[in-house]
């Protein structure tokens, strides 16, 4: 379930920012991710030839839709051995 869940059943990127998220109360993952301060989220799913391996999930604490630019700069820092949970 949740965002990855659904990136990796549609196997197409899942991208809600705060303004789009469900009230607490209908939804329990977006409950936890609101008590943590998650306000903005991306999910990727990793697609192969032969179906989905999984997803990666970006998140931010702003209600902010990521830029094209922030999501490039991700997926390279990913490439390059980074950690994207420190930047």
């Amino acid at each position: 379930g949740g965002l990855a869940g659904g990136a990796i059943q549609e196997r197409a990127p899942v991208h809600v920012d705060g303004s789009e998220a469900p009230p607490p109360s209908e939804s329990s993952v977006g409950a936890a991710a609101q008590a943590v301060g998650v306000r903005t989220a991306l999910a990727v799913p990793l697609l192969a030839a032969d179906g989905v391996r999984g997803a990666l999930l970006f998140r931010k604490g702003e209600v902010a839709p990521f830029t094209e630019a922030e999501i490039l700069d991700l997926l390279a820092y990913l490439l390059s051995g980074g950690d994207p949970s420190s930047k």
